[in-house]
């Protein structure tokens, strides 16, 4: 067990080894404590000489006057060198010292303590009770304010202390007087008392210059971090003061706001946002709060331009807490903002006709849904299409027929004014009507459709007279959620139809034979998986550049023993409103992964995924199970999704998504752009592909608008560092466009239809890489000029597929 000198010996190198260490920092502590001493200096020996002097003063009249001149010269010798080394070096910033420097200042502190302690013991015997008082008043004080004044170098403060006390104490004990061994003993008591203190002084003075050295560290490298920010980032930083002026202009924030740094130094930040920025409410609120904010957006007027831009800021606080200005950065988000808005717009609009489109039409028909239920309201769905229009199509093309859609859709609006109208695919259309005040204002509007209907639509040389059929759904009596209004309401329409067309029918329970349809088809789905009516097809992908298969998609199909084949886009929102089809998809999955790994070794097979399999969490189990069983590797398969899952914004299907990435199983956003695109859930899940719609690929050759938004889609995905794959390529000129897009990897008729393994073994073997069907002409685009190319014809009937 150590002894209690050891374990002080021990704290004091603990604790002091900065006086003796030879690093920079402690260099620089040292000579904090030097100078901190040194400032003091004039004010410390001045004393020392007006003490020396008082002494002088009270034995004038006696015997021991010379020896007192004689000890006061001695004084005066050491203040005097001592006030010639601060004038010396008063003008000098002691930045570092020595340990020799320490030891120095011990040795100068030694040699002035010296003489004071030699005073007491040649004069204290010999004086008399007045001037033993005043030696007995000067000594602690000088012992005290000796000692404070050196506590930055304790070694120098302890030697200065005790060097004074001891001989003090033994000119007071010397005198074998009982209240003069009290004085003593109060002396040794105040000499204990000013050591400790020393201790702890000295202690506190170095952690606290550690620390500021620390801080400074802190921040110098703070502004060298900020300064490699600045640099290597497309981010500009800026800071103001409480009266908003800029105190830290750099090049990259004055080219940014345009001025000259000067000019900008001398200007504040809400002047030049006022200049500039139509609505700073935003910004006043977020700086009045005083409390950080994040990637704020702003609308910026500069040099004729619209921009936006992004800022983030924090609150700077002094030492007592005070506020005293603003740091952030400022990041031009102008580009990101506008390809946001051009995926809301594809989120919200039909591209052909600038109607809203089936996304939406449902977010409208919610609220009016739930404005029923909460507050009585009263509103409509009309479903319309245009009766016989395909006979114009064939007749007129299918170029004049869009144009006759885009006048139908302006005329819808012109005659609804208000309303909410929708194109939901093809020639159907609806409109929402809500609120209204009675029932039959449902069916006035229909008239008025149908009246206004009357008019010749004229498109170039053409005049196209056309009727339309309408069904009418009435909020909340014929639906109680989406889907079931949008059903009776098509249903009414299909009424209409059958009843001669041209007119308006209203949903009536009678018109529920396509619900027995349902409810069929759904008795038979539970008996399909059992008894092995289900089949995969399977449609290969192609890889556009060296033309080779690079992989293929499993389509489901259902052949049924009396009704026949029943295509997917009737069976499957049967099986997911009858709660079928996550154990259809695990089928599926099953199916696919060991057919897969059986017969296409090599080739990435995609399989669509519903969203009620996604929102389970047992997915990734059943995902695991599959190619477990199957031996698949997790890279050859790619789960397809739609943009629906993500209207419930699911933490389930989340993480389901992020676990299928970490598995390196892809994952593929189908039909992109024609439900709820948004940048939201592009930047929440990393995606691999992004498929590019048909809808889109069937109007690039007509449509300047169709091949913008491909070009837009595919340029978003290049940006985000994932695929595009175009599916429903028909013809080979498509297949041109999409390749000077960017788009290397297609799928659809022109390759092959969807068909069972051993057709799709035979398509393999015989398959010609490099052979690329040619085209002879192709209508000119924004994608540039395109050179003549041989024909290819691919006629092959058409499947509707699974997803």
């Amino acid at each position: 067990m150590p002894t209690p000198f050891a374990r002080l010996v021990r704290a004091w190198q603990q604790n002091f080894s900065v006086y003796t260490a030879l690093d920079p920092v402690s260099a620089e502590i040292r000579g904090k404590h030097l100078s901190s001493i040194l400032r003091l200096a004039p004010f410390t020996l001045g004393a020392n000489l007006a003490n020396g002097i008082l002494i002088c003063v009270a034995f004038a009249d006696t015997s021991l006057l010379l020896p007192v001149l004689c000890w006061l010269f001695s004084l005066t010798v050491i203040a005097g060198l001592g006030m010639r080394a601060w004038w010396i070096g008063r003008k000098k910033q002691i930045k570092t010292a020595s340990p020799h420097a320490m030891r120095r200042a011990v040795w100068n502190s030694t040699y002035l303590a010296a003489i004071w302690g030699l005073m007491p013991a040649l004069l204290f015997p010999q004086a008399s009770a007045s001037q033993q008082v005043l030696i007995a008043s000067i000594i602690p004080g000088m012992m005290c304010g000796g000692a404070f004044i050196l506590s930055p170098i304790p070694q120098a403060a302890l030697a200065y202390l005790w060097v004074i006390t001891l001989p003090s104490l033994f000119a007071v004990l010397s005198m074998q007087n009982i209240w003069f061994n009290v004085v003593g003993g109060l002396l040794l008591v105040y000499a204990m008392v000013v050591t400790v203190w020393v201790w702890n002084a000295a202690k506190a003075a170095n952690a606290r210059l550690k620390s500021e050295r620390e801080a400074e560290r802190q921040s110098q490298m703070v502004s060298l971090l900020l300064r490699d920010f600045e640099e290597q980032t497309a981010d500009v930083l800026w800071e103001i003061n409480m009266t908003g002026q800029f105190t830290h202009v750099t090049h990259k924030l004055a080219a940014l706001m345009n001025q000259r740094p000067a000019q900008l130094a001398q200007t504040t930040l809400q002047n030049w946002f006022k200049e500039h920025c139509s609505d700073l409410t935003p910004l006043k609120q977020a700086m009045r709060a005083g409390k950080p904010f994040r990637k704020l957006l702003l609308p910026i007027q500069l040099d004729g331009e619209n921009q936006f831009w992004s800022l983030t800021a924090r609150p700077l606080f002094d030492e007592g807490g005070h506020c005293f200005g603003w740091r952030g950065v400022i990041s031009d988000v102008t580009q990101e903002h506008q390809a946001q808005m051009r995926l809301q717009d594809m989120a919200q609009f039909d591209v052909l006709t600038g109607s809203h489109n089936r996304g939406y039409l449902r977010e409208q028909l919610a609220a009016a849904l739930d404005s029923a239920v909460t507050r009585g309201t009263h509103g409509a769905l009309l479903c319309l299409d245009v009766d016989n229009f395909k006979g114009i199509n064939d007749a007129l093309g299918h170029t004049v027929g869009d144009q006759v859609l885009q006048a139908l859709a302006h005329r819808i609006r012109q005659i609804c004014r208000d309303r909410t109208v929708a194109r939901l695919g093809g020639d159907e259309f609806a409109i929402v009507l809500h609120p209204i005040e009675q029932d039959r204002d449902a069916m006035a509007v229909a008239m008025d459709l149908l009246d206004g209907m009357k008019e010749p639509i004229v498109v170039g040389e053409h005049t196209v007279n056309m009727g339309i059929s309408i069904g009418v759904g009435l909020i909340p009596e014929h639906g109680e959620n989406l889907d079931e209004l949008l059903a009776n309401a098509d249903l009414a329409l299909m009424a209409a139809k059958a009843n001669g067309r041209g007119r308006a029918e209203v949903f009536a329970r009678s018109l529920g034979e396509r619900n027995r349809r349902k409810l069929t088809l759904e008795h038979e789905l539970r008996r399909a998986l059992r008894n092995n009516q289900f089949t995969l097809y399977w449609q290969p992908k192609v890889q556009t550049e060296d033309w080779y298969v690079c992989g293929a998609e499993a389509l489901l199909r259902w052949n049924h023993p009396t009704l026949g084949q029943i295509p997917p886009s009737e069976f499957i929102p049967v099986a997911e409103s009858a709660g079928l089809i996550t154990d259809i998809g695990n089928w599926v999955m099953h199916e696919a992964c060991r057919v897969a790994a059986r017969d296409l070794p090599g080739l990435t097979i995609s399989i669509n995924a519903s969203p009620a399999q996604l929102l389970r969490t047992d997915f990734i189990a059943h995902v695991d199970t599959a190619l477990s069983n199957a031996k698949l590797p997790p890279e050859n398969l790619e789960i397809e999704i739609t943009e629906s899952l993500f209207m419930d914004a699911s933490p389930v299907a989340l993480r389901n998504l992020r676990a299928l990435h970490k598995r390196g199983v892809r994952v593929a956003l189908d039909d992109f752009g024609t439900g709820y695109s948004s940048l939201a859930y592009l930047r929440k899940f990393p995606f691999d592909t992004l498929k590019i719609d048909r809808a889109f690929v069937c109007e690039l050759l007509s449509r300047p608008d169709a091949r913008a938004i491909v070009r837009t889609i595919i340029d978003l995905a290049r940006t985000l560092g994932m695929d595009t794959v175009a599916e429903g390529v028909e013809e080979p000129a498509q297949l041109v466009v999409l390749e000077r897009a960017g788009c290397h990897v297609i799928q659809g008729y022109l390759i092959a239809k969807p068909v069972p393994i051993e057709e799709f073994h035979a398509l393999l073997e015989n398959w010609i890489p490099g052979n690329a069907p040619q085209v002879s002409a192709v209508p000119q685009t924004e994608f540039g000029q395109m050179a003549a190319m041989r024909s290819f014809q691919s006629s092959m009937d058409a499947t509707t597929i699974f997803g």
